[in-house]
């Protein structure tokens, strides 16, 4: 055969393949434009179905506002990874703290923690030394799958968790001391202990002021009985601040004036014609022991200004240099001022 014959007979084939693909896609055309008209005259029938089965609007009343999207529940999987405790390593007293915490964040995150297994699996994995040692020895007698959280909690509270009997409570109660703790912080552990004791207010009250310092009960007892404990622990708080502020006052002040006559001491040294009148090179006495001499205008000198005037060579009548009470210009007419 003539290739050129070949050739022409493989177009035509080509041709009348691409013809029927042609025809049958035109015909599904056609199917999808008349499936896609019956599901529009099937949405208007549906729309018309609605309009007439819905109320008519009342024009006077005003559009009700959209519902807010609703929040997710509270400890859904939308929350964040629930936080890790401080780890309990079976210190007496303990426990009871690290339990409350643990029942918070179960009722925090509960669809984290559904199941026993899930529950006491977080307890296990905060447990440290002595805690985990008991918990390895407890699952090897109690697997997980055959206790219940509570049950789990229940042996672990009979290791570790001892609360204080009242009696004790009290003991521990009556036994504090202030020392030199503010009253600010004492209070915090006398509170502490207050929880375990049942104690009514009245016997709080005496509780707490026979712990306090003598000087805080010798405030206390000029001031009118507060009304109840805390009150009165309130009261005490404010005294002992402003105690503890006019301390620091009284310390800035003594600091200052001991700084006016200037950091580096004077040997003061007094003529040997004024022995009455001007120590000699000992030591001079402390400024409270001082005696106050005349001032111009019937005035006494502070404590501080006669050593001020000891130290510097002063008159100690008129305060000047160049000359001593017993020759001062001024002191000719002390004797109309007696």
């Amino acid at each position: 055969m003539d290739p050129a014959e070949h050739t022409d007979a493989a177009t035509g084939d080509l041709l009348s393949k691409h013809e029927e693909s042609l025809s049958r896609l035109a015909k599904q055309f056609q199917q999808s434009e008349q499936w896609v008209g019956r599901v529009n005259d099937t949405l208007t029938a549906i729309q018309a179905t609605l309009a007439r089965l819905a109320p008519p609007a009342a024009s006077s009343e005003p559009s009700s506002p959209p519902t807010p999207p609703s929040q997710p529940p509270v400890g859904s999987v939308r929350d964040p990874a629930p936080p890790a405790l401080t780890p309990f390593s079976g210190e007496l007293g303990r426990c009871g703290g690290f339990l409350i915490q643990v029942s918070l964040l179960f009722r925090r995150f509960p669809q984290a923690y559904s199941d026993d297994a899930s529950k006491i699996s977080f307890v296990i994995g905060s447990l440290r030394d002595r805690a985990l040692s008991w918990a390895e020895s407890y699952l090897a007698l109690h697997p997980l799958e055959t206790i219940s959280y509570a049950q789990f909690i229940r042996d672990l509270k009979a290791i570790f968790h001892h609360p204080l009997r009242a009696d004790e409570a009290g003991r521990q109660l009556s036994g504090l001391r202030q020392g030199s703790q503010s009253v600010a912080d004492f209070s915090i552990n006398f509170r502490v202990k207050t929880a375990e004791t049942g104690w009514a207010d009245n016997a709080l009250c005496g509780a707490f002021v026979n712990c306090l310092t003598e000087r805080m009960k010798d405030e206390l007892a000029t001031r009118d009985e507060p009304e109840d404990f805390e009150a009165l622990v309130d009261l005490a708080i404010r005294i002992d601040n402003r105690l503890r502020e006019r301390e620091r006052e009284k310390d800035r002040g003594g600091r200052t004036h001991g700084n006016q006559g200037g950091n580096v001491p004077v040997r003061t040294e007094f003529p040997a014609s004024h022995p009455s009148h001007c120590p000699a090179r000992a030591d001079l006495p402390p400024a409270d022991n001082l005696e106050e001499p005349m001032q111009l205008g019937r005035a006494k000198l502070t404590p501080v200004e006669c050593r001020r005037r000891f130290e510097g060579r002063l008159c100690l009548y008129c305060g000047r240099s160049g000359h001593f009470v017993a020759s001062c210009p001024p002191s000719s007419n002390r004797s109309t001022h007696p």
